[in-house]
């Protein structure tokens, strides 16, 4: 499991998971926006929102169409 360096490895729409350091755990979460140059806003489960630096952000698989863009599952 590794943090992202950049934004290049995220996508709107992909599922994320947050480091949440003042609990010690990591929270499941949506890339709702990317904002250059390197913050990251998401919608949590419980429907709240967040904007966090890319370096808090673990990355998940792509969503479907985005994989089909690099002939994955194509």
């Amino acid at each position: 499991m590794r943090c992202a360096t950049s934004l290049d490895q995220l996508t709107v729409g992909q599922r994320v998971d947050v480091a949440d350091l003042a609990a010690g755990r990591m929270r499941p979460a949506v890339v709702t926006v990317l904002q250059p140059p390197d913050h990251v806003e998401v919608r949590y489960e419980d429907g709240s929102t967040a904007l966090h630096r890319s370096s808090a952000i673990v990355p998940g698989p792509l969503p479907p169409g985005q994989l089909a863009l690099f002939g994955v599952g194509a």
